[in-house]
């Protein structure tokens, strides 16, 4: 469910930007801009970079309507926030196209706040919608994320996307990865 969340917001603003530059390349990258090693990522230089930097438990979910959807068990759906770094990986000459791609990007996301299958119809079936908030980073805290992402400071802006609830009956079968496990994600209103 998160691979599907992260994926699809890249690949809706990925053909946003790419229509707004005429760009056939894709525009922005899921990655890190570091490998573990601390060498860039090659592919990631003079693009967009999403990464996701944290997962939180949210422990206040929007409040529900009476028959809100409940785990197998009865119990109600653990419900998660993802926190999404979108980063300007530009330098020298190309510094100032890497801020014109970011201001698009905040447009984009500023008309499109969120995704639900009315404006997404290609979103996810489990996944009922996606609810995207700037989140911002203090002084204080942006040593933290740069170091955790293990780039140097470059213009970027984090959001907070609301969705995910995880119940505790088994996802079947993902080709290649897991035969079995005992989570079960599903959407949040």
């Amino acid at each position: 469910m998160i691979h599907s969340a992260v994926l699809h917001i890249h690949k809706n603003l990925n053909q946003y930007l790419q229509a707004s530059f005429d760009e056939q390349q894709d525009v922005v990258v899921v990655s890190n801009v570091t490998e573990h090693d601390g060498s860039p990522v090659a592919y990631a230089n003079n693009r967009l970079v999403l990464s996701l930097i944290r997962i939180e438990k949210d422990t206040f979910p929007q409040a529900k309507p009476p028959g809100q959807p409940m785990g197998h068990d009865g119990k109600r759906l653990l419900h998660f926030n993802l926190y999404i770094l979108l980063m300007a990986n530009f330098s020298g000459e190309r510094y100032s196209e890497g801020l014109e791609m970011m201001s698009s990007c905040i447009r984009y996301f500023q008309r499109t706040p969120y995704y639900d299958h009315g404006n997404s119809p290609d979103l996810d079936r489990s996944i009922e919608k996606l609810i995207l908030d700037v989140e911002n980073i203090d002084f204080d805290q942006q040593p933290g994320v740069w170091n955790s992402v293990g780039g140097k400071c470059m213009p970027s802006i984090m959001y907070k996307v609301r969705m995910i609830s995880v119940d505790d009956i088994g996802v079947e079968q993902m080709p290649g990865r897991l035969t079995s496990t005992q989570s079960t994600l599903q959407k949040q209103d």
